[in-house]
């Protein structure tokens, strides 16, 4: 639409430019407009302003009657004056000085300066003009001599008045009076140029007061960056054991928008490092000449231990003092140790294998060609893992942050837990002991059976049947820690002598009082 509208508007100038053209192409009639017809045309258009004829030929009189920028508003009625009017001004400029109509090309002229006062070429184009009429004018005479019935140019008149470009001889006397005519027409457009306001609105001593606030905020902000003085930084990047790390620290004077810390499989953007931003940093890095202050450090990037790679993103607040070396700490060690656990059955890595965390029925989670990685706490963890119709269980006791790798053979009988029962697998390793042991059952594995409802039973703190299923189970260590725990100390010490706990047997006789 505003492109539409655009065009309307360059083709609407162009006919207007046209019959500018035209008008003042033709010979000068006998007929100029008079006031009075002017003030009838004017009166035809007001009681029918839609009447495109009455506006056309009203703004042709104003035209011939010298009035140039009269004759574009009449014919522009939706149009502002501005600076895009100069080139039709100076256009009728032109061919009034070809009719010899100077008067009416001055007010022309000065009609476009008042549009655009910074355009050096109409000033001498107005030069020329007051050169051509022999002096500078009154403007008040000028334009009343402008706005009257325009005579038709004839042999008298040309001599009086000639053309700027008529070819005649110049005598020395002549030449004279056309160099002061020129003087006088220069020193015209000299005070004409004098007399018209700046182009900026700022008066000079508005300009010298705003320049001299301006010196003095550059002198003050100099002086407080020198009495505020600098400091260095030191940054230190704490890392586990055996990592490597790729960073990038930044210095801020506010703390940055929150963010997740970076992925870890998308390669780290390299840039250049900067006053503020140091990138690449492995161990430590320093900031010198830091202007005093508040600030907020962010660390960010991607952490390497073994196999493992996690991105973290720490922020700091700290304060910059004057001539004073502040050292900040990220501690990028892990809480938790990575753990590798890989799922093997006769030496070749189980596909399907599933891995989980005892007591944990949220964990269980599916192994990639057989390797299953998992951050784990300290302390100790039970490992359970199955696949196809066997399962096994593995105790693993994590004292430091270190990588640990473990392996569980589901084709070495002496680390499964139970076999030949795939619908045990499923409910064994998201905890689900009693499905788990019902499942047993039926395929007739009375004993595992019943080392599974024992499990359930101490999970739900019931000592007694607990301990009851796990002599079932022929598990009498087990057995025997759960009848010692609910005091049965007789039934405990032969527990514990039916598991070979000799000396634990000794002590819960001696506390029975069976010397």
């Amino acid at each position: 639409m505003r492109k539409r509208l655009e065009q309307r508007a360059g083709a609407a100038r162009w006919l207007i430019a046209c019959v500018c053209a035209f008008a003042l192409a033709q010979p000068a009639r006998a007929d100029a407009p008079t006031p009075d017809e002017l003030a009838q045309l004017e009166a035809a258009l007001a009681e029918n302003p839609e009447d495109e004829a009455a506006r056309s030929a009203y703004g042709e009189a104003l035209l011939r009657a010298g009035d140039a920028l009269a004759s574009l508003r009449v014919l522009n009625p939706k149009r502002l004056p501005g600076a895009d009017w100069v080139r039709e001004l100076r256009a009728s400029a032109r061919l009034y000085r070809k009719r010899g109509e100077l008067l009416a090309a001055r007010k022309a002229l000065k009609d476009a300066l008042d549009l655009s006062p910074n355009d050096r070429v109409l000033y001498a184009e107005l030069s020329e003009v007051i050169a051509a009429t022999g002096g500078a004018a009154e403007p008040a005479q000028a334009q009343a001599e402008s706005t009257a019935p325009v005579a038709p140019l004839t042999a008298e008149n040309a001599q009086v008045d000639p053309p700027a470009d008529a070819p005649a001889a110049i005598s020395p006397t002549d030449e004279t009076r056309e160099r002061e005519r020129k003087r006088a027409a220069r020193a015209e457009a000299a005070r004409e140029l004098a007399q018209r306001p700046a182009a900026s609105p700022l008066s000079r001593r508005h300009a010298l007061i705003g320049g001299a606030a301006l010196a003095v905020t550059i002198v003050a902000w100099l002086l407080w960056r020198v009495l505020r003085g600098s400091g260095d930084v030191a940054v230190s990047i704490e890392l586990p054991e055996g990592a490597r790390a790729t960073l990038s620290v930044r210095l801020s004077r506010g703390r940055g928008r929150q963010r997740p810390p970076p992925r870890p499989d998308v390669p780290l953007e390299t840039r250049a490092s900067s006053r503020f931003e140091h990138n690449m940093v492995a161990r430590e890095t320093h900031f010198r000449g830091i202007p005093a202050g508040r600030y907020w450090a962010t660390a960010e990037g991607v952490v390497e231990l073994g196999a493992n790679r996690e991105g973290v993103r720490e922020e700091q607040e700290l304060l910059v003092e004057k001539g004073r070396a502040t050292r900040l700490v990220f501690d990028l060690r892990l809480d938790e140790c990575p753990v590798e656990v890989r799922i093997v059955r006769g030496g070749a890595r189980v596909a399907n294998a599933r891995v989980a965390l005892g007591g944990d029925p949220t964990s269980l989670r599916r192994t990639r060609d057989g390797i299953a990685r998992l951050s784990l706490p300290l302390g100790e963890h039970t490992l359970l893992a199955g696949a196809e119709d066997r399962a096994a269980e593995r105790k693993l006791k994590l004292e430091r942050i270190v990588p640990v790798a473990v392996e569980i053979d589901l084709g070495d009988p002496a680390a499964l837990t139970f076999s030949a029962c795939e619908p045990a697998v499923e409910p064994f390793l998201r905890g689900d002991l009693s499905v788990a042991a019902a499942a047993l059952q039926k395929t007739g594995q009375e004993e595992l059976a019943a080392l599974l409802s024992g499990r359930f039973f101490q999970s739900r703190g019931s000592v007694d049947s607990a301990a009851e299923h796990f002599e079932s189970a022929g598990r009498w260590l087990e057995a025997a820690e759960l009848r010692a725990e609910a005091g049965e100390l007789t039934k405990a010490a032969g527990l514990f002598e039916r598991a070979g706990d000799l000396s634990r047997a000794g002590e819960m006789y001696n506390a029975a009082g069976d010397l």
